[in-house]
């Protein structure tokens, strides 16, 4: 499978989506890195998924409470939020 395939599949999660929607629903821009991106260069799952965005940790915590399943604010002073959305 190419590499364009494997970036095409993984745009098309659900999870993926649903935060493009909710950004870009609140205004802001997010955007897939880290090591699910390299995963699809050298075809590995991708379980971990991570992004960044212009949004201000609030506006993030903001954007996601209504959605997410769970939301950790530990980092949140560095401007890192995590979440978990089923599972």
């Amino acid at each position: 499978m190419s590499v364009q395939v494997r970036f095409a599949n993984i745009l098309k999660k659900p999870i993926i989506q649903d935060l493009s929607r909710l950004f870009s629903s609140a205004g802001k821009n997010i955007y897939l890195v880290g090591g699910s991106v390299r995963d699809c260069f050298i075809d590995q799952a991708q379980d971990d998924l991570d992004f960044t965005t212009e949004a201000l940790p609030d506006e993030i915590e903001n954007i996601v409470k209504d959605w997410a399943d769970e939301i950790w604010l530990i980092g949140k002073e560095y401007g890192t939020i995590g979440l978990s959305k089923d599972g």
